[in-house]
């Protein structure tokens, strides 16, 4: 089967997609994830470039970005690649979210706030689902622990600098909407419309972190989306 390859959020880590993961099995044979380098600042030129080298270079795969990583996958795509066959974009956007966000986001003293954890009540409504269990929870909030406070602003300061861009993509597209996405808002789908000719858009109840959330809705729009037709 042909490989699909997972770009992670905006902490850069592979940790996150193990529900996901997990619901894809048995539909989805090769999956391989990949992990940013966390031990140097890499702007999204640079991490652009960086992903192209770890991508398979002799076998056709599908590319599925989450977050902060929908950017990444664009600029890959609008090279056309050769062997790039779909793309899949998980509550993403290519242009700043709502806003001012990512900006004012960047300034906080995210220091003192990685001290702080949002209680597990609040980590399931505005985060991860309402149906995420304390595992799931225990694991983000260790994921966000161990991402070095000046990287987070970093990134984030990467996002507020996005540019709406004008490059139209030749490979198949799938949206994944998340319904109640209070981090992007929802203007982003409509541009993706513009940019992708050949899109599909899933809409899923869920917040942000929708292939958390909400898995195995996920995984049965991905594997639809990337079975050949018989």
């Amino acid at each position: 089967m042909t490989p699909l390859v997972l770009l992670p959020g905006m902490d850069g880590s592979s940790q996150l997609f193990a529900p996901l993961i997990k619901a894809l099995a048995p539909q989805v044979a090769d999956i391989r994830t990949l992990k940013y380098p966390s031990d140097e600042l890499l702007g999204y030129d640079e991490l652009i470039y960086w992903t192209l080298q770890q991508l398979p270079q002799d076998v056709p795969y599908n590319l599925l970005a989450e977050s902060f990583s929908g950017p990444i996958a664009y600029n890959i795509a609008k090279t056309q690649p050769k062997h790039l066959k779909k793309v899949i974009f998980a509550a993403t956007f290519l242009q700043p979210p709502r806003a001012l966000l990512p900006s004012l986001a960047a300034k906080l003293p995210w220091k003192a706030l990685k001290r702080f954890r949002l209680a597990d009540s609040l980590t399931r409504r505005l985060l991860l689902g309402k149906n995420a269990d304390s595992d799931l929870i225990e694991q983000f909030w260790q994921v966000i622990d161990e991402l070095p406070a000046e990287l987070i602003a970093f990134r984030l300061k990467q996002m507020a600098q996005l540019t709406v861009p004008n490059v139209k993509l030749s490979q198949p597209c799938l949206y994944l909407d998340a319904a109640q996405d209070f981090l992007i808002g929802r203007k982003h789908p409509s541009l993706f419309h513009r940019l992708c000719p050949d899109l599909q858009i899933a809409t899923i109840q869920g917040p942000h972190f929708i292939v958390q959330a909400q898995p195995d809705d996920c995984a049965k729009y991905i594997s639809t989306f990337i079975t050949p037709s018989q």
